[in-house]
């Protein structure tokens, strides 16, 4: 059978292995099992077993009775309404790791970076003032449940969309794909003991909020739990759910990051507390501080900087292997982690450099003064502000023949002064939302340029023909979206009439439904960068008037209309 046939359809889809091991609420022990705690986050080990569903509850037992026992329901309503989120999980969680760097970057961070975002947003949402408006006292009793619930779930699923981020094999390359099957199901259909995990180097930085809400609704929360949410304020609390997961925005987005910042500080904390145990330093134990600058350093090595070439910071040399850090590298490496969502990395070289060195990161030049900097001769230039890397793998990619260099003893007391043609230092953090990609400037206004009709805040004209660089924000996808939507509705009222750009061609249907070619509308995306199932997402999320709807494989666009509560 062609890979076509399978993907189109004509294939009998075989049913899931029979399930014989099933979650509960009273099945969960008191306490974790002593002897489980070294198989799985947080440990030393990096392997991956595939450990049956029961042992991954008695590892974590601890966390998540705490977890659960916060919850304002009864064990019946837990077994109900929150036992399925846990189950699929662990199911599909497993023992993936959060991160590749930063924060619960080990076997089985995932599952409990969610577990603890969630147990620190049920009690922050618990302290919280009543949300509701125009409540009697009734209602805003009931629905104070339903807004700690919703906290739950808004931790619960905020990070899920990581598991689209990383490629788990087994030995023979067979290929798990979470859009189909758990990671336990997939395990068990191929009989294999362990995985092996590759964090995929086309991910991009903050998009799998979107494809956390894709899976959450696709697959995660049962119908159950979406009424109960809904019973009382309509769709009020599950947008606020979506607004806090996708854009860190709305009723619910100050809980759900103050509930991530606690609960990287106490993988911080487990961090410095394996480090005093075993030993094991830098990437593998080192604060989350340390681990966003080693993933700045590597990845603007591997995008931006060259080795061994004039004008680069990182020097592969026979003396070791050495960046050059002066302000402007120092303001490189902050501002690639400030666009990564780690705003705590120092914008000097002072600053980098003390963290880098109480991480045993770099080698200090006179460990009794824990004198950072290093001066390196190589040829006819000398180099005074190189700090000595412990860890070459950071930026050497590939095998690079060491160039002749001497380590000069003449080193200055003090970092040398920033040279006078480099900006100075900023001395307050930049708040801004930074982007690695770089954006053409916006056009100037021109007073001979034609005046923009933006019919019912629609699209612009020239956003029908304009062809974007780089890819949008999600808040600047979920604004072009609703103004597609506007534009849809607008354009629905005479479809095919001369002055539509979208609604040019209508389908013929067989259901009744609002249907049209969705080719324009194909080409218009493709050209703002944005996919598919990012707009259908958007779509449904943005709750207006008007919904709608693409089905790729025939190009359909399905309009739907609703009453705008």
């Amino acid at each position: 059978m062609s890979w076509l046939s399978w993907l189109f359809g004509t294939r009998e889809i075989e049913p899931p292995a029979q399930v014989d091991e099933v979650l509960h609420y009273i099945d969960i022990p008191q306490a974790s099992i002593k002897r489980l705690t070294a198989e799985a986050y947080p440990q030393t080990s990096l392997t991956f077993p595939v450990h049956p569903l029961c042992m991954i509850r008695d590892r974590y037992a601890t966390e998540l009775r705490r977890f659960l026992n916060a919850l304002p329901l009864s064990a019946d309503e837990i077994e109900v309404f929150i036992i399925p989120l846990i189950d699929w999980l662990i199911r599909n969680t497993h023992l993936l790791p959060a991160s590749e760097y930063f924060h619960h970057a080990g076997p089985g961070g995932l599952f409990i970076h969610e577990l603890e975002v969630a147990t620190e947003a049920v009690a922050l949402m618990a302290a919280a003032p009543d949300l509701g408006q125009n409540q009697t006292y009734e209602q805003k009793h009931h629905d104070k449940t339903r807004w700690i619930v919703a906290a739950a779930v808004a931790a619960l699923i905020h990070d899920i969309g990581k598991i689209l981020d990383v490629d788990v094999t087994d030995q023979h390359d067979n290929r798990w794909n979470p859009e189909v099957e758990s990671l336990l199901d997939w395990a068990r259909r191929f009989g294999i003991s362990e995985y092996f995990v590759t964090w995929k180097p086309t991910r991009q930085h903050k998009r799998h909020e979107l494809a956390a809400m894709r899976l959450a609704y696709g697959s995660m929360l049962p119908y159950r739990l979406l009424r109960l949410l809904a019973e009382h304020s309509g769709t009020t609390i599950l947008s606020a759910i979506d607004e806090a997961v996708v854009f860190g925005t709305g009723p619910l987005g100050s809980v759900l990051k103050e509930a991530e910042a606690r609960s990287l500080a106490n993988d911080a904390e487990t961090r410095r507390h394996l480090q005093t145990q075993t030993g094991v330093q830098a990437a593998s134990a080192a604060s989350p501080t340390t681990s966003a600058i080693a993933f700045a350093i590597k990845d603007l090595s591997a995008c931006s900087w060259s080795v061994n070439q004039d004008g680069s910071p990182i020097w592969h040399t026979t003396e070791g292997t050495f960046l050059f850090l002066d302000g402007k590298t120092a303001r490189e490496i902050r501002e690639h982690a400030i666009a990564h969502g780690n705003k705590q990395v120092p914008a000097s070289p002072d600053g980098i450099s003390s963290v880098l060195l109480k991480d045993g990161a770099i080698d200090a030049q006179d460990p009794s003064t824990e004198t950072c900097f290093w001066k390196l001769r190589i040829a006819d230039q000398t180099l005074s502000e190189c700090l000595k890397l412990s860890h070459p793998e950071w930026v050497l990619q590939a095998p690079v023949t060491p160039v002749a260099a001497e380590i000069a003893t003449d080193l200055p007391e003090e970092t040398p002064p920033a040279k006078a043609n480099e900006e100075p230092l900023p001395f307050l953090a930049p708040t801004g939302n930074f982007s690695c990609t770089t954006r053409k400037p916006t056009k100037e206004k021109n007073a001979e340029d034609p005046p923009q009709t933006q019919p019912n805040n629609g699209l612009l004209d020239h956003e029908f023909s304009a062809v974007l660089d780089a890819t949008p924000s999600a808040q600047e996808s979920m604004a072009f979206v609703k103004r597609i939507l506007n534009t849809l509705a607008e354009e629905s009222k005479q479809p095919g009439a001369g002055s539509a750009r979208l609604l040019i061609t209508a389908a013929q249907p067989d259901d009744g439904t609002n249907a049209f070619s969705s080719l324009e509308l194909e080409k218009l995306l493709t050209n703002h960068k944005i996919n598919i199932t990012t707009f259908n997402t958007m779509a449904r999320m943005a709750r207006e008037t008007i919904s709608a709807g693409i089905a790729a494989n025939d190009h359909r666009l399905t309009l739907t209309f609703k009453d705008k509560k």
